[in-house]
């Protein structure tokens, strides 16, 4: 996709259809007028953009598009890959991907998208293990969407935040950054279970790192319950994991050996459910080899 002033669309349509300027006009409009349109020296009437739409066989919405618009779009479409290039660890392609939707961003001064990619280029960083460049991103992200009042995306600068101050030790910082996050999903009253059981279990990590075990408790039992709803086990045997070594640390050795049988549990269900996902893998690869393609 190209961004395409008004006058740039319609001689691009018009040449993908193999029409003369004559063809274009008729008997409506003469070659000349037509021109003049193109080169964006002049401004046609309503009548007449209806008239050429309906030549050129695209809708009047299309021609009315503006350039800026047409930058959302294709920033939107960055966006995304690189969005799924990070969640794949392909932090080349993402790279690709921030700077060409950096670009137009910049270009059209569309700040939410320059926001966005500044968060993505964290998430890059992060993933290559540079967490103070990850958090100098995160931080610039977090000034935009502030401004823009765009509450998601600073509960994520803020996880991002987090992450890398915890990855550099800075645990006091991280957990400061992680609870920002629970206030404004708090406040704003944002409903997302996913998210705040993120919130919750990172911020139970913060205070294990600080030796604050019964806050850490607190927090992990918060993020154990909403796992355990969620069916997602291996998040569920990591939080009970951390219980069951906060409450060692307090001499509480029934509960603590109690989540750990419980986390032994978890992680032997997942072990085989691995297995299981394998010996399905090599079924397939045999039966393939020997011709039951269905």
């Amino acid at each position: 996709m190209e961004i395409l002033t008004l006058g740039e669309k319609i001689k691009k349509r018009r040449k993908d259809m193999n029409m003369t300027l004559k063809d274009l006009g008729g008997n409506r409009v003469t070659p000349g007028q037509i021109s003049l349109v193109e080169s964006g020296k002049s401004k046609p009437s309503m009548d007449l953009l209806q008239y050429l739409a309906s030549k050129l066989n695209v809708s009047v919405d299309y021609l009315f598009e503006t350039e800026e618009k047409q930058a959302e779009k294709l920033c939107d479409y960055y966006a995304k890959i690189s969005d799924a290039s990070i969640l794949s660890s392909n932090y080349e392609q993402a790279m690709g991907s921030v700077s060409q939707g950096l670009e137009y961003a910049n270009r059209y001064n569309l700040q939410y998208y320059i926001g966005l990619n500044e968060m993505y280029s964290g998430r890059i960083q992060y993933g290559l293990e540079k967490y103070e460049d990850a958090g100098a991103h995160f931080i610039a992200a977090n000034e935009i969407f502030y401004k823009l009042e765009k509450y998601r995306e600073i509960i994520e600068t803020y996880m991002g935040l987090g992450m890398s101050s915890y990855k550099m030790l800075y645990f006091n910082s991280s957990l400061n950054y992680y609870k920002q996050a629970e206030r404004i999903l708090t406040d704003r009253k944002i409903v997302d279970d996913g998210l705040l059981m993120r919130i919750y279990f990172n911020i139970s990590l913060c205070y294990s790192r600080l030796n604050m075990y019964s806050n850490t408790i607190d927090y992990a039992l918060l993020a154990m319950n909403r796992f355990k709803e969620k069916d997602d086990k291996y998040q569920y045997g990591q939080t009970l994991l951390m219980l069951s070594i906060s409450y060692n640390s307090l001499n509480k050795f029934d509960e603590a050996l109690t989540y750990a049988d419980m986390a032994i549990k978890v992680f032997k269900e997942l072990e085989d459910l691995t297995f299981i996902a394998k010996m399905e893998t090599n079924i397939g690869i045999i039966l393939s080899d020997i011709g039951e393609i269905d």
